[in-house]
C-alpha cells in the first residue's frame, strides 16, 4: 500500500487512491494493511470508517457511489453515443429500425431501474446510481427472478445494450483534474469497467441435440401442416390472408420481420419457381423459392382485399405496400389513422405472431401452438426429413456459413439405435 509522508510531522498516511481503488475488493487487504503499519488502534478504526460504513458490502453503491459521480461522468452522452453508434449499422437504416428499437427498449429499462423509478416514472437523471458489478449482477437478477425472463432474451435484449452503454460511458475523456478528484474519477472508471466485465447468465438447462431437434421447440409435420391448412376458412377475407400467409410461412422458412416485409414488388417469376426477395437478417436480400400454389394463394388473397376499394384508396394492395393487412371484425377494412392504421406499415409483427398461434392451436390443440419461428424450424425440419441436401436447406434457410446450417440442424436423435437393451440384455 502506498505512502505519504508529511514533512511536518513524518507521520505515515495511507494514500487516498489505494484507499478508492481497495473499494473494488472486500475489507481484509485494507485491515492487513493497516495493521502492519506503525499507527494506534483508534487511528485504524477512524480510518477504516471513514470509508466503510458497517452494514452493507463495500461494493454496493451507497455513500460511496452517490451522487458525486455525475460531476463527472456524463450518462446522457453515453446514451447519445449508444444512439450514433448503433445508428451507423444497417439494420437502423431502414423504416422499421429494428436494432435500435430493441436496443432503445432494454437500455432505458435499465436506466430507470438505475435510477429507482417506477414505470411510470419520467427519467431522472440526477438519481442515476454508480454502474457497479453489484448493482448489475442485482439487474440480472431482476430480469431472471422478478420479470421471468430467460438468460438468451436477457443476454440479447438486455445485457447487449447495457455493455454498449457502460463502455461508452467508461471511455468519456474527463480531463484536468489532479489528487483526489482524479483518483475518485479512476475508481468510478473502474466500477463501470467491472459492471460492463460481468457475465451473462447461463441458460437453465443444456443438450447435445441440435437445435431443430431441441424438444423445447415445436415442429409440426408435413401432414400436420396440411391439418391446419385445411382448418382455415378460405370463404372469409381474413381467412385467405391467414391461408396465404401460413402456406408462405410454412413453404419458406421466412422469419417473422421477412414476412412482414413483403410486399407484390418484391415478388418475381423464373421459369416454375416464384421468388421473394425481402431484405433478412444482418442485411441480408437473397431471394427465396416459393411454390406457384403458394403465390396463387398470394394472388387470391390480394384479389379479395382490393376488390372493394376504389382504384385510388390509399389502403389497396400495390406496389410497396406490405402485403399482410390488418382487419376489423366482420371482415371490414380499417381507417387509416384510427387504431395508428397506415397500410403503408401493414400489419404488427404481434399481430402476424396471433395468427399463427391462434391458427396452429385451433387445429391441433395446445401442444402445437406456434410461436412465429416455429414455422421456420417446421420448413427446415420437414426439408430435413423429405431428402434435401444439405446445401439446399442452406440456402432456403439462407445461411451464409453452411457451418452454422450443419450446427443447426445436426443429427435427428435416434434413441432407439442408441438404447443399449436393443444390443444386449441383462435379464
Amino acid at each position: 500500500m502506498g505512502l505519504l509522508v508529511t514533512p511536518q510531522t513524518k507521520t505515515p498516511m495511507v494514500a487516498h487512491r489505494r484507499f478508492c481503488g481497495s473499494l473494488t475488493g472486500n475489507r481484509k487487504p485494507i485491515m492487513a494493511a493497516l495493521t502492519s503499519m506503525p499507527i494506534v488502534e483508534s487511528e485504524i478504526r477512524l480510518m477504516v470508517s471513514a470509508i466503510v460504513q458497517s452494514g452493507y458490502s463495500i461494493t454496493q453503491p451507497q455513500n460511496y457511489t452517490d451522487a458525486r459521480w455525475l460531476n463527472y461522468f456524463d450518462p446522457r452522452k453515453a446514451y447519445a453515443a449508444v444512439a450514433a453508434h448503433v445508428g451507423t449499422l444497417p439494420s437502423s437504416r431502414t423504416e422499421e429500425k429494428h436494432t435500435w428499437r430493441a436496443y432503445s427498449d432494454g437500455l432505458k429499462y435499465f436506466l430507470r431501474w438505475l435510477a429507482q423509478l417506477d414505470p411510470t416514472d419520467d427519467m431522472n437523471w440526477a438519481t442515476l446510481r454508480l454502474p457497479t458489478a453489484d448493482l448489475l449482477t442485482g439487474f440480472i437478477a431482476h430480469l431472471l427472478g422478478t420479470r421471468g425472463l430467460k438468460p438468451t432474451t436477457v443476454n440479447s435484449k438486455y445485457l447487449a445494450p447495457v455493455r454498449l452503454y457502460l463502455s461508452k460511458l467508461a471511455e468519456q475523456n474527463i480531463s484536468g483534474f489532479t489528487g483526489d478528484t482524479r483518483d475518485f474519477i479512476a475508481d468510478c472508471r473502474e466500477h463501470i469497467r467491472a459492471a460492463a466485465s460481468v457475465k451473462s447468465p447461463r441458460p437453465d438447462t443444456t443438450t447435445n441435440i441440435a437445435p431443430l431437434w431441441n424438444p423445447q421447440f415445436v415442429r409440426l409435420t408435413a401432414d400436420q401442416v396440411r391439418a391446419v391448412l385445411r382448418s382455415i376458412n378460405r370463404l372469409t377475407r381474413s381467412g385467405l390472408r391467414d391461408y396465404a400467409l401460413l402456406h408462405v410461412a410454412f413453404s419458406s422458412g421466412l422469419r417473422l420481420a421477412e414476412l412482414q416485409r413483403i410486399t407484390l414488388n418484391s415478388i418475381s417469376q423464373q421459369g416454375d419457381v416464384v421468388l421473394i426477395t425481402v431484405r433478412g437478417k444482418r442485411s441480408n436480400v437473397d431471394p427465396v423459392p416459393i411454390s406457384l400454389a403458394a403465390a396463387r394463394d398470394i394472388m387470391s388473397w390480394v384479389s379479395m382485399y382490393n376488390v372493394d376499394l376504389p382504384p385510388d384508396d390509399a389502403r389497396r394492395i400495390a406496389g410497396d405496400v406490405p402485403l399482410w393487412q390488418p382487419l376489423l371484425h366482420g371482415d371490414n377494412y380499417g381507417y387509416i389513422g384510427v387504431n395508428k392504421f397506415n397500410p403503408l406499415r401493414g400489419m404488427s409483427a404481434q399481430g402476424l405472431r396471433d395468427i399463427i398461434e391462434r391458427t396452429t392451436r385451433a387445429a391441433l390443440g395446445d401442444r402445437y401452438a406456434l410461436a412465429a419461428h416455429d414455422t421456420r424450424r417446421t420448413a427446415a425440419a420437414i426439408a430435413y426429413e423429405a431428402g434435401m441436401p444439405l446445401p439446399s436447406i442452406q440456402k432456403l434457410l439462407r445461411h451464409k456459413d453452411a457451418a452454422v446450417t450443419l450446427r443447426y440442424i445436426g443429427q435427428k436423435p435416434d434413441f432407439d439405435a442408441s438404447t443399449l437393451a436393443n444390443y444386449v440384455q441383462f435379464s
